[in-house]
């Protein structure tokens, strides 16, 4: 089928190279882990009213979010991630699991007592830099918020590429703005 449309997003991620093989040297992809646990039953109270987490101090970047309405409590390490091949790159290893929260021993008191409820790989997109990619090519934006922790921005980002698509917003102006070089005015958090 074909479509025509005065503009088209892409927001591929891990797999923008393959629509994009120019943006190889700029965009890497990368494989994280994620894991979900079972709080023990004396900590489930304190972790169903706990905030995110975001950053706990010491060098693996370790994140959590709780596990709020109906979710488990997921956690994850900046630290784990390795470049991969998003097609390529297998399933979660045996023992990967318990050798990831393991690394969270300095975190989380009692660790052995957090139940392992499933661990997933993720694949995610890498500036050398950690910045987000905003641009426009013709009638096409290209957009990566990711290097990890774009899922924040998600809804910020989507509102600053329909100002761009709409004409609102000039794309260079986008694409500064999004790598972190400058604020654009009327997009904020």
């Amino acid at each position: 089928e074909e479509l025509r449309a005065e503009s088209v997003v892409v927001t591929a991620g891990a797999w923008i190279g393959g629509l994009f093989p120019d943006l190889a040297g700029r965009l890497t992809p990368h494989r994280q882990l994620v894991v979900y646990l079972d709080p023990p039953a004396q900590h489930a109270a304190a972790w169903a009213a706990a905030p995110g987490i975001i950053d706990c101090g010491f060098p693996d970047d370790h994140w959590a979010i709780p596990p709020v309405g109906g979710t488990r409590l997921k956690i994850g390490l900046g630290a784990w991630k390795r470049r991969a091949d998003p097609e390529a790159d297998p399933a979660v290893a045996a023992g990967e699991a318990e050798a990831f929260r393991e690394r969270y021993r300095p975190v989380l008191r009692g660790v052995d007592q957090y139940r392992i409820l499933e661990a997933r790989p993720c694949r995610y997109i890498f500036t050398a830099d950690s910045r987000f990619v905003l641009e426009r090519r013709g009638r096409t934006w290209l957009v990566s918020p990711c290097s990890g922790h774009g899922f924040k921005f998600g809804a910020l980002i989507g509102r600053a590429v329909a100002d761009g698509v709409l004409g609102r917003r000039e794309a260079g102006e986008l694409k500064s703005w999004a790598a972190g070089h400058l604020p654009v005015e009327g997009v904020r958090a």
